[in-house]
């Protein structure tokens, strides 16, 4: 019987939903790293290295124009990128670390204290970075254009990760039913009324 090599349909869904969900995070983190502290160790991993890639490669895009705004960017996010990764060094030798996948603490919850960290996070940040790129537009249309894809990712990871926590939560909660069913059902079974 011959198998069939051909890739399925799905699975080719599946990658490319997965590759666009790292480039969204790639150009989220770029951003993501001015606007939070206490980062997870696993947080700020590959998708930050390949955020200075993909600066790189948007510097290239726009040949036109003068790439310094881009540069001085760029040395701002590898700062920010070593500031974190040494504030997860440091807490992790100290012995205080973060969930290792969180995406780190808004420096914004000091403004907003009365709103969730999930609402600073998916509706206050890409605002303000929106509006930052319209700002730079004016100086730099690459880093300005840049920085209004990177609003959009942001909102966009943001929302994804949302939305996955809420499917682990409603996993979560049928998990306890499913076991206080079971609890019940065993209940029974050990006063002999089943």
């Amino acid at each position: 019987m011959m198998r069939n090599n051909l890739p399925n349909s799905s699975d080719g869904a599946k990658n490319g939903a997965g590759i666009l969900a790292f480039i969204v995070e790639c150009f989220a983190i770029t951003v993501i790293l001015f606007l939070r502290r206490r980062f997870g160790q696993r947080y700020v991993g590959i998708q930050a290295v390949a955020g200075i890639l993909l600066i790189l490669f948007f510097c290239g895009l726009c040949p036109r124009y003068d790439a310094r705004p881009m540069m001085l960017f760029l040395i701002a996010y590898i700062k920010a990128f070593f500031y974190a990764r040494s504030g997860v060094l440091y807490r992790g030798w100290r012995g205080n670390t973060e969930h290792s996948r969180y995406n780190g603490w808004p420096w914004l919850m000091c403004i907003f204290r009365s709103f969730r960290e999930t609402t600073v996070k998916q509706f206050i940040e890409p605002p303000l970075v929106l509006v930052t790129g319209c700002l730079f537009c004016k100086l730099s249309e690459p880093l300005g254009a840049y920085l209004i894809i990177a609003a959009i990712c942001l909102f966009a990871s943001t929302s994804i990760s949302n939305a996955w926590n809420r499917h682990r939560l409603l996993e979560l909660n049928d998990a306890v039913i499913e076991q206080r069913q079971l609890a019940e059902r065993f209940r029974e079974i050990q006063n002999g009324s089943l």
